[in-house]
């Protein structure tokens, strides 16, 4: 983003938890703009520190253009915190599906270039079964192996991705901690045991951004693959947004299930001669991916178009909506619900993909899909996030090369 006119320019992490937007200034850098005031804040690593805030100044995010007091603070190696509600004030929705910005009301327009797009690896940490009801509860166990273990436990389709276009050339690792590689370790290890990472020499290298969570002792693995989304060709799409909820909710649906798939894009093989690209270092090794990793431009597309693909034989698709990983199935009835859970289970079991039990919310008539709270009574949300959702345009489904 642009802060003050072209004063200074910045790489910043969106982060849906954060209430603040923080830039990263070198202490040289933080007479750019006058303190008004102090703000207690926590910090990406748990810790509270009195941050100066700006007053609010002008900042452009590609198209979009915004005003926001900022935080300064010096976080070195790290990019900025640029907080959802900052955003939200400029008339910009995330759109996680699509890993994308978008703006209102011209809602299939992104306000970033898909090359800017970096998301992270979820930590290996184990997910518990929750107590369902009976009638829930024997659904379920009738596919006991599309439940995931844990947040790596991606599962594998009957796919193979090949990724055109030349190889990116390779980027320059900036320093981080170095209990962030002892961190990360872990892992790189799980995704090693499932084959979806192997060792292995490359000229590309992306770089590694690790992100402390707020626990203080997990490590998120974050790779910048810019350089690659620059020189590959975008497979875009259109995936499912906000207006298809609000309008299953209008069509009197009153019982719902809501499941997300665990880290779905891992799931999907990619080609061998595809592999170097996504190649990476850590403790002087390096690897790379052998599955579709998140923070490639195309991933959403692909992704998508797999899920999609589940759908096409049930005999209730109708009823079955799926933002990328995000499923969210819609019924008049309880019965109808079961009915259709047990169907996508199936599908989902045949295809490949595992299921995120803690995550599941099942045969409920309240349930949280993409940040809205959905039913009987329609939706409910944040007041101004609403008021920007009803202006987007609902989509159609569409792959384009």
């Amino acid at each position: 983003i642009t802060i003050g006119g072209g004063v200074l320019g910045q790489v910043m992490l969106i982060d849906t938890g954060a209430s603040y937007s923080i830039l990263n200034m070198t202490p040289g850098e933080t007479g750019l703009f006058q303190t008004h005031e102090i703000i207690e804040v926590t910090e990406p690593n748990g810790q509270k520190s009195s941050v100066p805030f700006t007053e609010p100044i002008s900042f452009e995010i590609g198209t979009a253009k915004g005003s926001e007091k900022f935080g300064k603070m010096e976080m070195k190696g790290k990019p900025g915190i640029l907080a959802v509600s900052t955003l939200t004030k400029m008339g910009v929705v995330v759109d996680l599906a699509n890993q994308t910005l978008l703006r209102c009301p011209q809602s299939d327009v992104p306000v970033i270039p898909a090359s800017h797009r970096v998301m992270s690896i979820k930590a290996p940490e184990l997910l518990i079964h929750p107590e369902w009801e009976p009638r829930v509860k024997r659904v379920t166990e009738q596919f006991p192996l599309v439940w995931a273990r844990d947040k790596l436990d991606c599962g594998r389709i009957d796919a193979v991705v090949v990724i055109k276009g030349p190889d990116p050339p390779p980027q320059q690792q900036p320093q981080y901690p170095v209990e962030a590689e002892e961190g990360l370790w872990d892992t790189v290890k799980t995704l090693m045991d499932q084959g979806v990472l192997v060792e292995q020499q490359s000229t590309s290298n992306a770089m590694v951004w690790p992100l402390r969570k707020a626990d203080r002792k997990t490590w998120r693995l974050t790779l910048n693959y810019s350089a690659l989304n620059q020189v590959t060709p975008l497979k875009a799409s259109t995936v499912t947004k906000y207006p298809d909820v609000m309008e299953a909710i209008f069509q009197g649906s009153q019982w719902f299930s809501v499941l997300n798939l665990t880290s779905a894009s891992l799931a999907i093989p990619l080609h061998p001669e595809s592999w170097h690209k996504f190649a990476f270092t850590i403790q002087g090794r390096q690897f790379t991916f052998t599955r579709l990793p998140p923070g490639f431009h195309s991933t959403p597309a692909i992704c998508h178009t797999h899920v999609l693909k589940m759908w096409e034989k049930l005999r209730r698709k109708e009823s079955v909506l799926s933002c990328a990983g995000d499923i969210i199935i819609h019924t008049r009835t309880k019965e109808e619900n079961l009915e259709v859970l047990g169907e996508v289970l199936e599908a989902i079991h045949k295809t490949g993909f595992r299921v995120s039990p803690t995550k599941a919310q099942l045969c409920w008539k309240e349930v949280s899909y993409l940040g809205v709270t959905l039913g009987e009574e329609g939706r409910s949300l944040e007041k101004q996030r609403v008021e920007l959702i009803q202006k987007l345009s609902a989509p159609n489904h569409r792959i384009t090369e």
